[in-house]
């Protein structure tokens, strides 16, 4: 048997599996025709018949949708500004450890704004 003509069958079981199952992706096809019927072919030669056939749109995935509604959300602005001396105070507070020295020792900086 030509090529052509074994590639044919494949694509009429293909259409039909995609007509029988419009939901299902691309790999779940390919894993159907292989279990089920003995057809071994990869993911991607499903895609090119389901595109050459147009049963196949290409979207965006969740992970696209969902990233490109966070860019598109504000931040919201917090604003620190003192009205009046010391209402706003940051502190940053590092632990020191000092080589033959017992106990703890802690830097402390105080910003008053």
């Amino acid at each position: 048997m030509p090529r052509s003509t074994i590639r044919r069958k494949y694509e009429l079981e293909i259409v039909k599996v995609r007509n029988e199952n419009p939901t299902w992706s691309k790999e779940k096809i390919a894993r159907y025709l292989e279990k089920e019927k003995g057809i071994k072919l990869s993911p991607s030669t499903v895609y090119r018949v389901l595109k050459a056939f147009r049963l196949i749109e290409r979207t965006k995935s969740i992970k696209q949708k969902t990233k490109q509604h966070s860019k598109n959300r504000r931040r919201t602005k917090i604003s620190l500004r003192a009205r009046y001396p010391s209402e706003v105070v940051q502190i940053d507070l590092k632990h020191i450890v000092l080589r033959g020295v017992t106990g703890l020792f802690h830097q402390l900086c105080k910003l008053s704004y």
